[in-house]
């Protein structure tokens, strides 16, 4: 419980991205502080894979669906998966396949 009380203080939320006109300087601090992303637009999810690749950080970023696009084009390894649709899987360096043995 400990764990996640501390994993939800580095949770950094879309609507405080989206709510502020933050400066990129300070959203590169919040995103510094910041484990885990959630509920992020894709607008959202694009500008912090930039600040977080403007900050020198490598950045890898799985989606499968058509907002995840910008984002996965932005990130450095842009991950798919095989069901996703046409356009996560075009933008995506690297799709994952599921072949069962």
């Amino acid at each position: 419980m400990l764990q996640l009380l501390r994993l939800l203080r580095l949770l950094l939320r879309g609507p405080p991205i989206c709510g502020v006109t933050r400066a990129f300087a300070e959203l590169g601090e919040a995103t510094a502080k910041t484990a885990l992303f959630a509920r992020l637009s894709p607008a959202h999810k694009e500008r912090v894979i930039r600040v977080l690749r403007a900050k020198g950080h490598v950045v890898g970023c799985m989606g499968d669906g058509i907002n995840d696009a910008p984002a996965l084009r932005a990130a450095d390894v842009g991950i798919s998966v095989d069901t996703a649709t046409d356009i996560a899987k075009e933008s995506a360096d690297l799709i994952l396949l599921y072949i069962r043995a």
